[in-house]
């Protein structure tokens, strides 16, 4: 029998036919499928003209092979990715400790910022940004990046933690930028603002702005991806950082008030204050002199130096004067009206009288704000600029003789008798300013520094009815503003203030001592004792100003609930209204009514009275109060303590708190807790905790 060609034979045999035109079973059933359809082909090996048309070819071994196909492709897929997470998971300590770097390096820029040394911080960060760099490069070498991503899709955290790095990177060069425009505003900024260059000015404070939001958003994104990573890395986030991102969104926000002030188009208006800590008032020292500081597009447009005196000869209001200063002035005005120990209310007083005067609201001048300096500032700065000579006086001023000659020349020279006193000042202001501008930079460090060390000791404070800038310098304690005290207050709180009321120019000559001894007793009540002891070392003084007897209105700031047991050493004085305020149409201050009739201050009880010394001799104040509140006592109690120092004054102080019965202080691991400076700055705040013995 011949062999049939085996291109012949069909792919599908079946050895079970249905009979010629028989019943079909229906498909499927009992295993069998439904046979395949005749139909007619001369072409048919079988003959009489039919062939048996073939069903799909099986598929079992093209499917098997497509999934063996994927499969090996999923594995070679899986094996690179654990290959490369391998190498990823082997960076990731390089990694990490470039991050971790980082970190170090933006913890030291803020340190270096605290000091004002920008340039300092921009190193830092450079050099933790070349870190990085090389760790990205790497990464970029073997596609640890890009494997990464597409691993990421398979196992998130794979891409989590290079997204992580990229942020860190990002974060560092928006520190170094701002690192950097810090820097160039440090060598160049007040050269810009005094020789009409706003612009470059405003791109710089632009800049700092820009990148404090960036350098906010990418932590708060940081932070959120650093939860997600828990279970594959610890990312190096600071503890402290919501106090970062706090401080970078006021940064903002004080930018904005910033660029809102200088960049704005038109004039904007800033008052000056120039305080002498000789003739001592209660926000720092009389404002004898002022200066209109106008700003246009970032650059100082003008400066107008002012006696204080000249607004306040067109001032048509009518404000009864606090009682003290009704002995020398019968109203209210700009010349004493920083009479409140909280530097913003007095700044507030101020400006209100001088937009209300003729020289200023007949041509609608607002002012913005007010910065208010000591004249121990200027005497700073002189001692790095140099000795400014004023030929037409015979004069040159340095850091030794400016506050007297400057004194003698308001108070007895020719200025005064052509009826300009303060006109020295402003003949000096702009050369002090041109001086300053064109100081090296290692000038402009050492002025930085000393800035620094006045502001902590608020010898310059600021004041702006801009609330974006004001609160920056309230919650850096750049404000001068009395403390907040929280409700309930258990503890001690005391400001001693004085106030010069026609006692010449002899506050230069008084040294002051400040000793408080506070107890607590068994049933958590607190008795204070307080001395204030003032010496006049004026006596051999060369001019009578400075000769003259103390007359001080002393103000002692404490607790709100405090109660005045006794107080001895002050000088009996009655000061009797000058005229009748009513009858000749004044009208009260509100805060003056609060002081004097509630015997309330920023929140405060102010216990006040005369304290009179003359020269060549020494006073001593003593009060004696208590809190009728009780300190709840329990182990783990707090008891806060604030002493905050009036500005221009310099004063030893020395505190002591005695613990209750059974207790001592956990800080000082002792019953009592001593606090002493010879030199304290402007707030000193502390919280204490009892310990059970």
């Amino acid at each position: 029998m011949p062999r049939i060609p085996k291109k012949n034979i069909s792919g599908v045999l079946s050895d079970i036919k249905p009979p010629a035109g028989g019943r079909r079973l229906p498909a499927g059933r009992h295993g069998i499928s439904t046979p395949p359809k005749r139909t007619p082909s001369p072409r048919s090996a079988f003959g009489r003209g039919v062939r048996i048309e073939s069903a799909p070819p099986p598929r079992t071994r093209t499917r098997f092979r497509t999934g063996r196909i994927a499969l090996l492709a999923l594995l070679a897929l899986l094996l690179g990715i654990g290959v490369y997470g391998g190498l990823l998971y082997s960076e990731k300590g390089g990694a990490l400790a470039s991050m971790g770097a980082a970190v170090e390096a933006f913890k030291d820029s803020v340190r270096f910022f605290t000091e004002l040394n920008p340039g300092e911080a921009k190193r830092s960060l450079e050099s933790a940004d070349k870190e990085l760099k090389d760790i990205r490069d790497r990464g970029e070498q073997y596609g640890i990046w890009s494997v990464a991503e597409v691993g990421g899709k398979i196992w998130p955290t794979l891409e989590r933690f290079p997204r992580a790095f990229r942020l860190v990177e990002a974060l560092t060069r928006s520190a170094i930028e701002i690192a950097g425009s810090a820097e160039e505003l440090k060598a160049n900024g007040v050269a810009y603002f005094t020789s009409g260059e706003g612009g470059k000015l405003l791109g710089e404070l632009e800049s700092v702005r820009a990148n404090a939001e960036k350098i906010r958003k990418l932590g708060e994104e940081l932070t959120a991806l650093s939860s997600d990573l828990e279970s594959f890395v610890a990312l190096p986030i600071p503890d402290n950082y919501l106090e970062w991102n706090t401080e970078f969104l006021r940064t903002e926000e004080f930018m904005d008030g910033v660029l809102a002030l200088l960049g704005a188009p038109g004039e904007r208006h800033v008052a000056l204050f120039f305080q002498n800590p000789s003739e001592m008032r209660p926000g720092g020292g009389f404002i004898g002199s002022y200066a209109d500081v106008t700003v246009e597009r970032g650059a100082m447009k003008g400066l107008d130096v002012r006696d204080i005196y000249d607004p306040d000869g067109q001032l048509d209001e009518k404000v009864i004067p606090p009682k003290p200063l009704q002995a020398i002035t019968t109203s209210w005005g700009a010349r004493d009206a920083n009479w409140f120990f909280d530097f913003p209310t007095s700044a507030q007083k101020v400006i209100g009288f001088l937009e209300a005067s003729k020289m200023y609201k007949e041509r609608g001048v607002v002012f913005e704000g007010a910065i208010a300096v000591n004249t121990d500032v200027i005497e700073s700065v002189l001692e790095l600029v140099g000795p400014v000579e004023l030929p037409e006086y015979k004069l040159t001023l340095d850091a030794g003789n400016f506050l007297e000659e400057v004194q003698k020349e308001v108070e007895a020279g020719e200025s005064k008798r052509v009826g300009e006193p303060k006109r020295i000042l402003r003949d000096a202001t702009p050369i002090i300013l041109d001086r300053l501008g064109a100081l090296d930079d290692a000038g402009k460090r050492a002025l930085a520094l000393r800035i620094a060390a006045h502001l902590e000791h608020g010898d310059i404070t600021f004041y702006f009815r801009d609330l974006s800038l004001q609160n920056f310098f309230l919650a850096h304690g750049l404000a001068g503003a009395a403390a907040d005290l929280p409700q309930p207050f258990f503890g001690d709180y005391l400001a001693v203030v004085n106030g010069n009321v026609a006692g010449g120019k002899t506050d230069i000559y008084m040294r002051q001592e400040v000793a408080v001894r506070s107890a607590i007793d068994v049933q958590g009540m607190v008795k204070t004792d307080v001395t204030v002891k003032r010496t006049h070392t004026g006596a051999n003084a060369r001019y009578s100003w400075y000769r003259a007897t103390n007359q001080n209105y002393l103000r002692l700031l404490v607790a709100p609930d405090v109660k005045l047991v006794s107080l001895t050493g002050d000088t009996p004085k009655t000061v009797r209204a000058p005229i009748n305020y009513e009858k000749n149409g004044y009208r009260a201050d509100p805060d003056v009514v609060r002081l004097e009739a509630n015997e309330r201050e920023s929140g405060k009880k102010a216990i006040g009275a005369w304290f009179t010394v003359k020269a060549g001799t020494t006073g001593t104040l003593r009060a004696r109060y208590e809190n009728p509140v009780p300190m709840p006592l329990a182990d783990g109690g707090e008891f806060a303590v604030i002493l905050e120092q009036q500005s221009g004054v310099r004063e030893r102080i020395r505190y002591e708190l005695e613990a209750p019965p059974g207790y001592i202080w956990r800080e000082a691991n002792d019953t009592r807790y001593v606090y002493e400076s010879e030199d304290p700055p402007k707030r000193v705040m502390t919280t204490l905790t009892l310990k059970k013995i």
